[in-house]
Order: C-alpha cells, then structure tokens, then sequence
C-alpha cells in the first residue's frame, strides 16, 4: 500500500472509536500489519468499515472483513452446507469431478475444494463425526485462508485477484464503487 492511501486509511481508524487512542503505535502496528496489502483493498475495508463496525477494527478483523468482500460473503456456514450437500448428494467416486464442475460454473468452489483438500478428502471428511464435522472445516477454511495462494488476495491489485478467483458479477466494481 502506498503512503497516500494509509493516510486516508489510519485518519478514518483514527475517527473511529475504540479501546486505545489511535497513537503512533496504533498507526505502526496497523502499517506493519497492512504492509503488503493493496491499494485496493486497503481502500475496500476503509469503505466498508464505516457501516461495519461500531469500534475501530483490529488488523485481524479487517483482514477477515477484506476476505469475506472478496468472497462475497462466502462464508464458513455456507461451505458446510456446500460440503455437507456433495456428501448426500453424491457418492464417493462422484463427489470430485462434481465439485470440478461446479468450480467451472462459478470459480468461488475454488476455496470449497482447497477446504475439501486441507480436511484429508472426500473420504476423510465423510467420515467426520457429526458434532465436530464443522470444527474440523472451521479449522480447514482458516489453514486455507492464511495459506500463500489466499494471502495473494490481499498483496496484489484487484485485476489480479478478479483473474485469480473470477469477478463474481461485477464484484471488483462493487467494492470499490
């Protein structure tokens, strides 16, 4: 993120209320932590952090807030229900050519099958003990989510997530409207 847009970004944190003053080591600990984001999205979690947020954000929670606008709400709950659906839906042998051709028809199945993968499979998965199925994908969608191929979304400009992950209708414009 270049300086101008920091600025921008730490005089909005600033205004907002929350535990400490925003000092210069609030503003250090935000820029070390921020260091590698884009522009664009640092310019995206300013933007929605206004109507986000009573309190002024922590770094992890603007990183959180910047994944799910990439996502458009993609969120856990829905990647349970994804997952668990495949699982009564189809059998074993099935499951990863429909989740391939699902990822055809809307690139967000990327992070469904990256999850599918980090739990140990569709074998693995489907042998999950029912309370402890969604701890186990909560677990899987964080490892997956700080991985290097994720983090990618947050470091490069948004033309070139939009071609890593898929626009998902105009969503690029949408963020940064």
């Amino acid at each position: 993120m270049n300086d101008q847009t920091f600025v921008v970004f730490a005089n909005f944190m600033s205004a907002m209320p929350g535990k400490q003053d925003w000092d210069e080591r609030s503003s250090a600990l935000y820029a070390m932590a921020m260091s590698d984001w884009s522009d664009d999205v640092v310019k995206m979690v300013t933007k929605a952090s206004a109507t986000r947020f009573n309190f002024r954000p922590t770094p992890f929670e603007l990183r959180t807030l910047a994944l799910n606008l990439i996502f458009d709400g993609y969120d856990l709950n829905r990647i349970v229900s994804e997952i668990k659906s495949i699982i009564l839906h189809m059998p074993l042998h099935r499951r990863q050519s429909h989740l391939e051709s699902l990822i055809l028809k809307d690139s967000k199945y990327n992070l469904v099958a990256d999850v599918v993968k980090q739990s140990g499979g569709w074998l693995t998965i489907g042998s999950i003990q029912t309370e402890k199925f969604e701890s186990v994908i909560q677990s899987s969608l964080v490892s997956v989510l700080n991985s290097s191929k994720y983090e990618l979304l947050l470091t490069k400009p948004t033309d070139e997530w939009v071609k890593h992950i898929g626009d998902y209708d105009g969503q690029k414009e949408k963020l940064l409207g």
